[in-house]
């Protein structure tokens, strides 16, 4: 086994740019220090990982079976090489948003966080195509009263369960879940 490049810290490149971390830095983290944007929905660098959402998936040469890898739950490891522009990697994403979309209102124009929407700046970045559902969308309630301060609007909501990692982790009070499966989950 090689030394490593810089002792006590991981050196790898992240689209030919080579970084260096500190031991158990995500990939996210890490290609964020040099300028590389991967996109994500469930990622918090506060909370625990969920790597539900699957927008940040990357190539990565220590893959095993050459498969793409959630880089919010990834560390940097030595020597390795992530790509994250790549035909595939881009077509998970495009797949990714679009699933998200299925049953998501496109409103953008009158939607209350239009202009503050990573839905909405990734669709724009990422996929930028139609809708292929040839079926109505699920539709949810606008406004759910989930306490006497808190409402959640589920018609939004993509389920990147960071409401309920806050409620577990941060609050310490774990109120909220996810209840049913597919494309009838809602935050509970």
């Amino acid at each position: 086994m090689a030394e490593p490049k810089n002792p006590g810290l991981v050196t790898f490149t992240v689209d030919g740019k080579e970084v260096v971390v500190k031991p158990g830095t995500n990939i996210i983290e890490a290609a964020k220090s040099v300028g590389v944007e991967i996109p994500y929905y469930c990622y918090h660098k506060r909370l625990s990982i969920a790597a539900n959402c699957r927008m940040c998936l990357v190539e990565m040469s220590n893959a095993p079976m050459g498969k793409l890898m959630p880089a919010c739950q990834m560390p940097a490891a030595e020597g390795i090489a992530v790509k994250t522009t790549t035909p595939r990697v881009r077509d998970q994403q495009q797949q990714t948003l679009e699933f998200l979309l299925l049953n998501h209102p496109v409103d953008c124009a009158i939607c209350d966080q239009s202009g503050e929407c990573k839905l909405q700046d990734y669709y724009m970045k990422y996929d930028h195509q139609p809708s292929r559902l040839d079926m109505p969308k699920v539709k949810k309630d606008k406004r759910v009263q989930l306490g006497p301060r808190v409402v959640l609007d589920e018609e939004r909501c993509i389920l990147c369960t960071r409401c309920v990692r806050f409620m577990r982790e941060v609050a310490g009070d774990p109120q909220l879940g996810v209840a049913m499966r597919g494309n009838h989950s809602y935050i509970s």
